[in-house]
């Protein structure tokens, strides 16, 4: 009985010093975790950096409000508008970025429409609203840009809404708000649009709530605050969306 006994704390013992030596690196990270600052000392065009993706090749874009940057981690190139050509930046003010799936990086700025850059060829193709076209971007200013599982390109706008773009056709189709129509977005500023697996559009509004589009059977679905529902969405503004 004792031999056993004698096992059995050896065990437990072994087991302690085991979980300490595996705990200890996991609690003193906590303590110790560390910053790099990037700014204009190591090359970033502007120190306001509204968006931020990372490309298949592992680098990094930054939009600022002045200028486009890519970040290899060592340095930076940095793109900017320049008025004597026609291929470069639309505008240095930028609001969000992303790259799709064949590898453009889609830019929207401020006021100056939506740029879609070739890496491969470092040019840059320009969108704008154009009201004597109603198949043209419908806001110069870009607040959210993604693409869904079947490859249409969505931008949400300041003022007008949201924008489902044919690369095939080169056309923008236009959803906006209806006050009189329930099923249709909740309000035209838009902030953030995440896809899910099942190709529904979540959709972040500045005063129009959470909204579910459905885009295979045009549906809308807004989920608002209700003040005798605790259990309902707390604010109408919607900035950022994650799963």
């Amino acid at each position: 009985m004792q031999y056993l006994l004698l096992q059995i704390v050896l065990r437990i013992a072994a087991y302690m010093i085991c979980l300490t030596f595996v705990s200890a690196p996991v609690f003193s990270q906590n303590g110790n975790l560390k910053f790099e600052r990037i700014s204009l000392l190591q090359g970033l065009s502007q120190n306001t950096v509204t968006s931020i993706i990372q490309d298949r090749e592992g680098y990094l874009w930054f939009a600022t409000l002045d200028g486009l940057n890519k970040y290899d981690g060592y340095k930076f190139t940095v793109y900017k508008h320049l008025p004597s050509d026609s291929n470069s930046l639309s505008s240095n003010i930028i609001w969000s970025l992303y790259q799709d799936k064949s590898g453009y990086i889609w830019v929207g700025t401020v006021a100056s429409g939506l740029n879609r850059f070739d890496p491969q060829t470092e040019t840059f193709f320009h969108f704008y609203h154009d009201p004597a076209d109603p198949n043209s971007l419908s806001d110069n200013r870009v607040r959210a840009i993604c693409e869904d599982g079947d490859g249409f390109l969505w931008i949400g706008t300041r003022d007008t809404g949201l924008n489902k773009y044919d690369a095939a056709s080169g056309k923008f189709i236009h959803y906006k708000h209806d006050p009189q129509n329930t099923n249709s977005l909740g309000h035209n500023h838009i902030r953030t649009i995440l896809p899910d697996d099942d190709g529904i559009l979540w959709i972040g509004t500045s005063a129009g709530g959470l909204n579910r589009f459905d885009p295979k059977t045009d549906t809308w679905v807004r989920f608002m605050i209700e003040p005798n529902n605790p259990h309902s969405l707390n604010h109408n503004h919607v900035e950022s969306l994650c799963r």
